[in-house]
C-alpha cells in the first residue's frame, strides 16, 4: 500500500482536521535529519536533542500521513522550532514502504503552543485514523488498528539505553502478530476493491 504525505489543502486533510476539531492549519515541514543519532520512530528524541545541543524548542502536534486512497491519519510527533520566525524542522528520519526518504511532512501543530512532552512516558498514544472510502473491511482494519496500539500499551516495557524496550509474552506476540495479520489482510482486500 502506497503512503504519501498529502497536501494540506486536499479534501482527506479537511476531513481529516474535523475529525481532529481543530482549526489549526497545516504546515509542511522540511525533514532534515542532522544527527547521527537521530533515529525513526524516535521524534521527541531526537527533537530533545537538538534542542540540548542548539537551543530552540520541541513542537508538539500530528504529522499527517495518506494511505492510497483508503484513510488517512495523525500520527503524535514533535518538530524542532528554532524560534524567531524560522521555519520549523523535522529532525526525524523517516521512511516510506518502498523505500524511499521523506523530505517533507505535513504536521498540525497541537491546540496549545505550550504543550510539553514527558520524556521518561511509555505509553504509545493512538493515532487518529479517518477512513476515506466506505468498506466495512477497512473500518475493521483501522478499528483493529486502535486494538493492537491497547495491547501495545498493555505490555511491559522500559527505556534502555536510549530505546523503548518491550516485554513480550508469547502468548502477547501470538496476538500482537495475529493483529497485524489480519489488519494488513483487510487492508489488502479494502485496496483491491
Amino acid at each position: 500500500m502506497k503512503t504519501f504525505v498529502p497536501t494540506p489543502d486536499s479534501e482527506a486533510v479537511q476531513k481529516l482536521l474535523t475529525a481532529l476539531g481543530t482549526d489549526k492549519t497545516p504546515v509542511t515541514v522540511r525533514v532534515v535529519a542532522t544527527s547521527h543519532r537521530a533515529k525513526e520512530g524516535y521524534c521527541f528524541q531526537n527533537v530533545g536533542e537538538k534542542v540540548s545541543r542548539v537551543g530552540g524548542r520541541m513542537q508538539l502536534g500530528r504529522a499527517v500521513w495518506q494511505h492510497e486512497n483508503l484513510f488517512i491519519e495523525a500520527e503524535p510527533h514533535a518538530v524542532f522550532d528554532p524560534g524567531k520566525g524560522q521555519p520549523w524542522t523535522d529532525p526525524t528520519p523517516n521512511s516510506f514502504s518502498d523505500g524511499s526518504q521523506c523530505q517533507e511532512i505535513l504536521f498540525i501543530p497541537h491546540p496549545d503552543d505550550n504543550a510539553t512532552h514527558d520524556p521518561e512516558d511509555t505509553v504509545t498514544p493512538d493515532n487518529i485514523r479517518v477512513p476515506l472510502i466506505d468498506d466495512p473491511r477497512l473500518l475493521e482494519a483501522l478499528q483493529l488498528s486502535s486494538e493492537r496500539i491497547a495491547l501495545i500499551n498493555s505490555v511491559e516495557r522500559e527505556w534502555q539505553s536510549g530505546n523503548l524496550v518491550f516485554h513480550y509474552s508469547p502468548e502477547e506476540m501470538q496476538g500482537k502478530m495475529q493483529l497485524e495479520f489480519r489488519i494488513a489482510s483487510l487492508l489488502s482486500a479494502a485496496t483491491g476493491s
